[in-house]
């Protein structure tokens, strides 16, 4: 990359940066700090490092509701082929509907799944007592016909699937959802969430397959910044660019190929350039919350 299209490309990010914080895209510095975040980097990987943070999505709290409430109407509407009868069929199946916020191995009381349940309450008008942890929903596994979970961001469908055959013991018999699902009960369920990678869908229907996904946004791997060919590095040598997250990435204190918490390309090597504003997702690049070895984030995790 030339001189001239590096200063080009650096007074565009510029007046991004600029226009997205005025409009309340991108938060206060505070939050999401870019500047001190592009002073981890030297010079010759500058043009790399503005390239990502340039195609980073951020979806603030306005954002976040609209994605959340397009998925949940993409459900609802699946139920009918009729031209605008979500909302009708919103209102018919709601009372008979459990809402069940997705909850890992070890939840976390500053897990996503606290501030979805207040949207749901807040933004969409569900009511208190049909909204769930897995294992209130699964003791009152018999007063609902359909279930819904719901997520801010499925990568793996590591999460899912730990709701989903998680044992909870209910009036002294251990109980999933998955068993439930096979007892003959008649009930459905779904997945909604904001943002869904190709891998969880992958999976989820490889292990789950009873269960119907209706992400608002899918991430194809071309959203992986990790592969060569996505279209971040276009006018740029993705190879080189793909060294230089890795050396940078090393420096931050992510080295591990493991599709693990410490690889540099993100938990299950899905390398996403996104944040929420409640939180970023451990799929997406190291370089981009790490505080190890005095690396300074541009977005610090909850």
């Amino acid at each position: 990359m030339t001189e001239t299209r590096m200063d080009i490309e650096n007074n565009r990010l510029i007046e991004k940066e600029r226009h997205f914080r005025e409009f309340s895209v991108w938060p206060v510095f505070a939050e999401f700090n870019s500047e001190d975040w592009l002073s981890n980097f030297l010079p010759e990987e500058k043009g790399v490092a503005e390239r990502l943070l340039s195609n980073f999505s951020y979806f603030n709290e306005r954002m976040t509701d609209a994605l959340l409430e397009a998925s949940i109407r993409k459900y609802f509407a699946s139920m009918t082929h009729e031209s605008g009868s979500a909302l009708r069929f919103y209102h018919d199946y709601l009372p008979e509907t459990a809402f069940v916020i997705c909850e890992g191995e070890d939840p976390n009381p500053t897990d996503s799944g606290h501030v979805f349940a207040r949207k749901l309450r807040d933004r969409l008008g569900v009511p208190e007592g049909q909204i769930f942890w897995p294992k209130g929903a699964l003791t009152q596994r018999k007063r609902f016909r359909k279930y819904v979970f719901v997520d801010d961001f499925t990568g793996s469908g590591n999460q899912f699937l730990e709701t989903w055959f998680g044992r909870h013991v209910v009036n002294g018999t251990p109980v999933s959802f998955d068993i439930f699902s096979k007892d003959k009960c008649g009930a459905t369920f779904s997945y909604c969430c904001c943002v869904s990678a190709k891998n969880a869908r992958v999976n989820i229907k490889r292990k789950a397959p009873i269960v119907k996904l209706f992400p608002a946004h899918q991430l194809t791997t071309r959203h992986n910044v990790i592969h060569t060919d996505t279209k971040i590095w276009d006018g740029m040598n993705a190879e080189t660019a793909r060294n230089v997250i890795k050396n940078a990435s090393v420096r931050a204190g992510y080295s591990e190929e493991d599709l693990g918490q410490d690889d540099w390309r993100g938990f299950h090597g899905l390398g996403l350039a996104l944040a929420f504003n409640h939180g970023i997702p451990d799929a997406s690049l190291p370089i981009f919350f790490s505080q190890r070895n005095g690396w300074k984030p541009l977005i610090v995790r909850s």
